[in-house]
């Protein structure tokens, strides 16, 4: 028993990154094992607009100028 080694051995994997994890390669597999995958694309995700979309909306929105509270 003098050669035993009690000590624990704690073994662990490095967890995927964000972009390892949403690659196609790792999607894919997650298909392929029948993991539920969820694909949301990022609002203007990619592109060099600023005022487009809901910033459209918004500076309409502040224009409003019509009541539109209820009677208390």
């Amino acid at each position: 028993m003098q050669g035993q080694d009690w000590n624990p051995i704690i073994l662990s994997k490095k967890r995927p990154t964000t972009k390892d994890a949403t690659s196609s390669k790792a999607v894919n597999a997650a298909l392929r094992s029948g993991a539920a995958v969820e694909t949301v694309k990022k609002f203007t995700a990619g592109t060099n607009r600023s005022g487009a979309g809901p910033l459209k909306d918004a500076a309409k929105l502040d224009r409003e100028t019509e009541e539109l509270a209820h009677e208390r």
